[in-house]
């Protein structure tokens, strides 16, 4: 970040100077008065002018030192993303590492960037990690998944029950079959332990602490516990 101190009789020269120098306009800058002058014949007044960093910039930056410190060889970027959005992608030799297994430690960097980025800001921020394209992966995989246990639901008229997953994918899992009107999803749990359960529509069974109708009682809930890459994988 560009950031110079200017001495001189007024407020206004001292911010001149500092610009000149850096060659930014005000609308580019955070001005900082140091100590002001009185009205004295040689009062001065002095400033300190630093270039505005973006949340993205800001990221990015939090993001390189943190991955440096963890030993990893990765690097950062802002990219676009297919929707348009803006997001952080990690590149490197040490890609897995950062991901971790089904993304918990992208996760964890995406979380505590967040929080980095978002402290003694009064404008919330939203942060997006990717890397290798690991979101559109998961994504993928997951919504096969999600489609294929619906239809199983449907076949058995059975309750299927995955395993905790993240807010995100939980929301692809929903999102997934949310079109199929013979089945409904359903979350329980607190989290880091919230799953989805996906149950047969208007099969009269209750899941959960609420009790269970006499039928889903016999057959049970027919748990699954498949989804999701092996532990060797990333997606």
């Amino acid at each position: 970040m560009l950031s110079v101190e200017k001495k001189a009789r007024t407020k206004e020269q001292a911010i001149e100077m500092a610009l000149q120098e850096l060659g930014l306009t005000r609308e580019q800058v955070d001005i900082e008065v140091l100590s002001e002058g009185g009205k004295g014949l040689f009062s001065s007044t002095v400033v300190r002018v630093s270039q505005k960093v973006s949340p993205d910039d800001k990221a990015v930056a939090f993001l390189d030192e943190l991955l440096a410190k963890m030993g990893l060889d990765c690097s950062c970027e802002v990219v676009e993303a297919a929707d348009g959005q803006k997001l952080i992608n990690v590149s490197g030799a040490d890609n897995g590492i950062a991901i971790g297994y089904r993304g918990e430690v992208l996760d964890a960097l995406q979380y505590i960037t967040l929080l980095a980025v978002n402290r003694q800001s009064e404008d919330f921020t939203k942060i997006s990690l990717n890397a290798e394209s690991y979101r559109e992966k998961r994504t993928a995989t997951l919504t096969d998944l999600a489609v294929k246990l619906g239809e199983k639901v449907v076949r058995t008229g059975r309750s299927v029950e995955l395993e905790p997953m993240n807010p995100f994918e939980r929301r692809v899992v929903h999102t997934a079959l949310q079109s199929n009107d013979r089945v409904i999803t359903e979350s329980y749990g607190v989290e880091p332990n919230r799953y989805i359960v996906i149950k047969p529509r208007n099969s009269g069974s209750h899941y959960g602490s609420g009790g269970t109708t006499s039928e889903f009682r016999k057959k049970g809930p027919g748990k699954t516990r498949s989804y999701g890459a092996p532990s060797k994988k990333y997606f």
